[in-house]
């Protein structure tokens, strides 16, 4: 999804083919598409999946800087910033 958008606002995407990212984003919401057809759910939600990812990719790095920076808080209380050991 990030060489799509790259691609989309310009920025050469280098050595990653653009075709096949957007093959992998095709191949992944009817990956989730066939299944919600089989349940019962509106399809038209598996177009949601990989913004779904994104997002969580974020929050997922957002929490991991705040938590190396030391502004961690859980409950309104600062969580200490953990040792890091390589090895």
């Amino acid at each position: 999804m990030i060489v799509l958008a790259l691609a989309g606002l310009g920025v050469p995407p280098g050595h990653f083919p653009v075709e096949k990212a957007a093959l992998a984003v095709v191949l992944s919401i009817l990956s989730w598409a066939i299944p919600y057809a089989r349940l019962g759910f509106p399809v038209y939600r598996a177009a949601f999946y990989p913004l779904t990812v994104l997002v969580n990719a974020l929050i997922a790095a957002w929490s991991f800087i705040f938590t190396l920076s030391g502004r961690s808080t859980w409950k309104e209380r600062c969580i200490q910033r953990p040792k890091i050991r390589f090895l």
